[in-house]
């Protein structure tokens, strides 16, 4: 019984696999040469024939040549030798530029002529087989002398990326805690090739031949995640970055000290899924008599990792010390502490009375002018020393 059983089993999936290729080679499963070729690529074939330059063939004789395209046998081109004619004329049947038919006549002596022929043909995926045939109308006779099998190389590539069943391709909001389903499609290509759902990381998720499923569940909290869909030599990939609707988050936890230079443009890390502001806000710490300053300020980058800046006018001379800082969007609003330092507020001081500079130049300036003339003095005595040396030397 065991026996039988697998027998019925190999009979089918032989029958299946037959079926399926006797379905897309027009009934030709003869396969006694196999050509790869790259999809969007020529091919071009040729053949020799022999006659004689008195009479090609005896009646009127055609060499067709036809393709097998979407299970669909077509006559592409005809060379037909007409009795009493040397040369033969060539009809094209094939529409567009897909096919380029051709012959060129090749004497080898007096009696006996070889005519080249050549098919140039457009290679697609509907193509599975490409025949020469020879056809006697007055003998109705018919003979394959070429028949090729196609086999069609082409690239995998991503041909459906979907979040919850909606198409997707960069960017995707979702609301916090929120579990959705990541599905991916694809074409395995000629060769075929295995894909993969892999994170920001590079860490793989799921791996198959087949579409693939993959479902997360992410938090404020977490690292918003990056999936991509990807086979090895895929012409084309696609991913999904998720961005979760949370309250924006300062990306340092530590106070940021402040000093004068960075009053007029402050800038600071923050993970946000929107651009959007709706607020700034600048109170002391700790509270002095509900002292709240509205501070200008906008984020700039791209969802989620943002950089907001704002700037403080240095006439402000009550900013020093411990400052909270309070930024707000529609989903909420989050916290960070600045602490502008006393250096800041004695620059801010010192920037008042530019007039001083000047002064300590001149002082500095002369200075130096007299221990240049002490230096010279110095190196005169000492040359007037040396010549009177010499003269008592002479007697």
């Amino acid at each position: 019984m065991d026996t039988l059983c697998q027998v019925s089993c190999f009979l089918t999936i032989l029958f299946l696999t037959s079926k399926e290729t006797f379905a897309f080679t027009c009934a030709i499963t003869n396969k006694s040469e196999i050509l790869p070729e790259r999809e969007g690529s020529f091919t071009t074939i040729t053949y020799l024939l022999n006659a004689t330059k008195s009479s090609a063939f005896s009646g009127s004789t055609s060499l067709l040549y036809e393709v097998c395209v979407n299970n669909t046998l077509t006559v592409q081109c005809e060379f037909e030798w007409t009795e009493g004619y040397s040369h033969p004329s060539v009809e094209k049947w094939g529409p567009g530029d897909d096919v380029v038919c051709s012959y060129e006549p090749r004497y080898l002596d007096n009696s006996m002529v070889t005519w080249e022929i050549k098919i140039s043909q457009l290679v697609s995926r509907s193509l599975s087989v490409m025949q020469l045939y020879l056809e006697n109308r007055t003998h109705k006779t018919k003979k394959i002398i070429r028949r090729i099998h196609i086999d069609i190389l082409y690239p995998p590539q991503v041909t459906s990326l979907t979040v919850d069943g909606q198409e997707v391709n960069g960017t995707h909001l979702i609301n916090d805690s929120q579990k959705v389903n990541i599905s991916c499609s694809f074409d395995k290509g000629n060769p075929p090739v295995a894909f993969s759902l892999v994170d920001n990381n590079g860490m793989e998720l799921v791996r198959g031949s087949g579409p693939l499923t993959y479902s997360l569940l992410v938090d404020c909290e977490d690292d918003w995640p990056t999936v991509r869909c990807e086979g090895n030599g895929s012409e084309q990939n696609r991913s999904v970055s998720f961005h979760v609707t949370c309250p924006p988050k300062f990306s340092e936890n530590s106070i940021k000290i402040v000093d004068f230079l960075e009053l007029g443009n402050i800038t600071l890390q923050v993970k946000a899924y929107t651009k959007e502001v709706d607020n700034c806000l600048l109170t002391p710490v700790p509270l002095e008599d509900n002292i709240t300053i509205t501070v200008s300020c906008k984020l700039t980058g791209h969802p989620p990792n943002l950089a907001l800046s704002f700037s403080i006018s240095r006439r402000i001379n009550c900013i020093q010390g411990i400052w909270m800082l309070t930024l707000l969007n529609k989903r909420g609003s989050v916290t960070t502490m600045l602490n502008f330092t006393e250096e800041s507020r004695s620059l801010i001081t010192e920037s008042k009375h530019p007039a001083q500079t000047p002064v300590k130049e001149i002082l500095i300036g002369g200075t130096c002018g007299a221990v240049l003339i002490v230096v010279i003095a110095i190196i005169g005595i000492r040359a007037i020393k040396k010549v009177n040396e010499n003269k008592r030397g002479k007697f």
